[in-house]
């Protein structure tokens, strides 16, 4: 599979075409072919190692995951035999949580990651979100509201 990754911290020019395996998902995840990912400001801190303490999660000296990509949006091409959340063919949008990985052709993900279905009648480009929104939906499902309250999502 075609993936671009980066073995060194610095400007967009360490960034390179690379052929990699294709993943294999384990019984407890799902394989899913991606269609759309962006590059985001997680993306470009993690390229850069700036701030300096996000070298603490993605390697001091070198980054520790080569293929970087938060947002994706693609289509399940295998489920393991213990996943019973999706099925292959569906489309799903998400956060690629740790070790990242959405800039490549495939990514392996738990079945409990921050992955949905995309709503039927919602384009794929509809639903690549931002960092900040997915963030925001999965509090948002944490807490007890009731019907008829309010939140400001800021």
């Amino acid at each position: 599979m075609r993936a671009v990754t980066h073995t060194t911290y610095g400007p967009p020019t360490a960034l390179h075409l690379t052929t990699l395996p294709k993943p294999t998902p384990t019984p407890t995840q799902i394989l899913v072919r991606i269609h759309l990912t962006t590059v985001g400001r997680t993306d470009a801190a993690a390229l850069r190692a700036h701030p300096f303490f996000i070298r603490l999660v993605y390697g001091l000296f070198r980054p520790r995951w080569h293929v970087l990509g938060m947002e994706f949006v693609g289509v399940v091409e295998a489920v393991g035999a213990q996943v019973d959340r999706f099925a292959v063919g569906q489309r799903v949008f998400g956060i690629a949580p740790e070790p990242v990985g959405a800039h490549a052709e495939w990514r392996c993900f738990e079945a409990d990651a921050p992955v949905e279905c995309v709503p039927d009648g919602v384009g794929m480009e509809e639903c690549l979100v931002c960092e900040g929104g997915f963030y925001a939906n999965e509090v948002l499902r944490k807490l007890p509201l009731r019907q008829g309250q309010r939140v400001m999502i800021y």
